[in-house]
């Protein structure tokens, strides 16, 4: 919620209402809780590999308590971007969402995780990240909603697409062949022409 008011003071401020909203993972809750809470008016909103359910079991019961703590020092995000000057280790982090970027996506990860400051936010959000409140407003989202799934996502499982949308009252699912969890990055022409498709 915090973030989706932040946003809508911005929109706001620049006195912009958008017509279409496209989140990618946790953007996507964001711009449903957005929508829920009148903050935004888009006639669609579509979410790339949207990150819905929260963790389950034993990986919430570890996620949770490590992210909170990982927050509240400026060691970890220092370590992570140092670390970060290692495209091998970058590489590795990319891996694990089941995406294969080229060289230039590649680098351009390296260079947003050897900021502190972006890595220190990030873990911040995660360690507040609670998505039980934004799915009993489930059923107060009346945007229609066009959730974009990848085979090859590790991030975020294809299968929360189909048990997301059959919660909602005006939702589909796209499914999309040989990328990860950054589909939008490796097949950017597909991901367009999908958004296009939803939207006209």
């Amino acid at each position: 919620p915090s973030l989706s008011k932040a946003l809508g003071e911005l929109l706001e401020r620049l006195d912009f209402q958008p017509d279409v909203v496209v989140g990618h993972s946790a953007g996507a809750a964001i711009a449903m809780r957005m929508a829920i809470d009148g903050l935004i008016e888009p006639r669609q909103i579509v979410g790339l590999n949207a990150a819905l359910l929260p963790f389950g079991g034993s990986l919430r019961s570890i996620i949770a308590p490590m992210t909170q703590l990982f927050a509240t020092t400026r060691l970890m995000p220092a370590l992570i971007a140092r670390r970060a000057r290692d495209p091998k280790a970058i590489r590795r982090v990319l891996a694990g969402t089941g995406s294969r970027l080229d060289e230039d996506g590649v680098a351009c990860y390296q260079r947003l995780l050897q900021r502190e400051n972006h890595v220190a936010a990030v873990l911040s959000m995660m360690a507040s990240w609670a998505l039980e409140p934004l799915i009993a407003d489930f059923d107060r989202v009346h945007t229609p909603l066009c959730l974009v799934v990848a085979d090859g996502d590790k991030a975020v499982s294809p299968r929360e697409g189909e048990r997301v949308a059959n919660r909602l009252s005006d939702a589909r699912v796209v499914h999309m062949q040989g990328v990860g969890h950054l589909a939008h990055e490796e097949q950017p022409a597909e991901v367009a022409s999908i958004i296009k498709g939803a939207v006209l």
